[in-house]
């Protein structure tokens, strides 16, 4: 079935170019070709994603765009007067995704507002949202060391708001941090970072 696919993809007028070219280097291929049509790409804990490239088994706007519709069915049997948000960061193709994922929705007549950057979005329970208080952020993560003592707690580019860059946080249960830029905003540097463990301690 899976060379059926094949076959399929391969005479399809492929809107993106490179998936066309990719499919042609592989002809031949059956290692190849099973590896991208067997199986459909399935949903994990971070949601849909997985390797770029063509076929059912590869994030590509054909899988987002079937992966949305079923979304979009689902929001239907809901009334389908709800509205869908949708934000991307810096990552490839995640704008060309979000945008795909976009069109989708509202050809299924449903309201989208699309985001690049992470903030409280209007229409969503998280509208009105405050953020947590320093002091609310440093009791979450020592209750949630004192559960789980065995877990990596990491923060990541909003450590470097509170103060000393957010030094506390690993007096209070954190364990781990991700370093340098991220995703949709700056974050400390590498040798900020390197700077405050020395202070802590905390060099291996």
């Amino acid at each position: 079935m899976y060379m059926d696919d094949y076959k399929r993809w391969m005479e399809a007028d492929l809107e993106d170019a490179a998936l066309k070219e990719e499919l042609e280097s592989i002809s031949g291929n059956e290692e190849e070709i099973k590896d991208r049509f067997a199986v459909a790409l399935k949903f994990g804990t971070a949601g849909l994603r997985g390797v770029l490239g063509a076929g059912s088994n590869r994030m590509n706007i054909y899988v987002v765009r079937q992966a949305t519709q079923g979304l979009a069915n689902w929001v239907k049997t809901q009334g389908g007067n709800q509205l869908v948000a949708i934000s991307y960061d810096s990552r490839i193709n995640s704008d060309v995704f979000a945008k795909t994922a976009a069109c989708i929705l509202a050809a299924n007549g449903i309201k989208v507002r699309i985001y690049d950057a992470l903030m409280p979005v209007p229409g969503t329970p998280y509208e009105n949202l405050q953020p947590l208080s320093e002091t609310e952020i440093l009791r979450t993560i020592a209750m949630f060391r004192y559960i789980n003592p065995k877990a990596d707690v990491r923060l990541a580019a909003g450590r470097k708001l509170m103060n000393g860059k957010g030094e506390s946080v690993f007096e209070s249960g954190a364990s781990a941090t991700i370093t340098g830029n991220m995703l949709t905003t700056s974050g400390t540097t590498i040798k900020e970072d390197k700077e405050m463990f020395a202070r802590l301690g905390r060099i291996f």
